[in-house]
């Protein structure tokens, strides 16, 4: 028999499917991850999601559902202690529901996003490397030996030995300073005010010019209102 024959001769016995809930079937593969939900957001690739019944949950731990492909809202459930598993629904939180809305950052868009920085990391460190290479052969040409046109066996006089100063090799080139993320910049900064470069200085005033970038930059500890002093004193 083929499948649909086997089955209707099961049904033709009395054998009764149990449909599961068109709600509960979207829920079934949706991969799921524990964060904890403060002043009614959840924090998920980078991204917050607001909801107002979330309220209820501050400083609680709920699961944080998610689809690869789409990231304008998640799906926020009780967290089962007992289980570890997703519990009673909450909400369908959405993305910078309470603030204003720009692009949200795809679980699929992030894996290309930092496979990308992966790789110019990689690219830089052996840029790099060539660039210690050839440096060192430069350094080896620059070196002139002084070749003599006969050979003298007479005894050596004092007077005549000449003392040559050490050649002074140039200082290896300080290796870049690369940061992954904002918040990793920021903190690097504020230690070391006197080290930024216009470039980072103008990274880090693009993201406080974000609502989004700075509750990125508080969720991750950082002093936002020192760093914006900062970049203001540094102008």
């Amino acid at each position: 028999m083929t499948p649909n024959e086997c089955w209707a001769a099961h049904v033709s016995n009395g054998f009764e499917a149990v449909e599961v809930d068109p709600g509960e079937a979207d829920d079934l593969f949706r991969p799921y991850e524990i964060r904890t939900a403060r002043r009614a957001q959840v924090q998920w690739n980078g991204n917050f999601y607001f909801d107002q019944d979330l309220e209820a949950y501050h400083e609680e731990k709920v699961m944080v559902g998610y689809d690869y492909h789409q990231a304008d809202k998640v799906w926020v459930r009780e967290f089962d202690a007992e289980s570890g598993q997703p519990g009673r629904l909450i909400c369908v939180a959405r993305f910078g529901g309470n603030s204003e809305r720009y692009i949200p950052l795809s679980y699929e868009q992030k894996s290309i996003e930092d496979r990308a920085k992966g790789r110019l990391r990689r690219l830089d460190d052996k840029r790099i490397e060539v660039e210690a290479e050839r440096d060192g052969l430069l350094q080896i040409e620059a070196q002139r030996d002084e070749v003599a046109d006969f050979i003298d066996l007479s005894p050596i006089q004092p007077e005549t030995v000449e003392a040559f100063a050490p050649i002074e090799l140039p200082a290896p080139k300080p290796r870049r300073q690369v940061f992954t993320s904002d918040e990793e910049l920021a903190a690097w900064a504020l230690e070391n005010p006197n080290d930024l470069s216009p470039n980072q200085i103008a990274v880090l005033r693009k993201c406080l010019s974000r609502p989004i970038g700075q509750e990125n930059l508080r969720a991750n500890g950082i002093d936002t209102e020192a760093l914006r002093t900062l970049l203001r004193a540094v102008a």
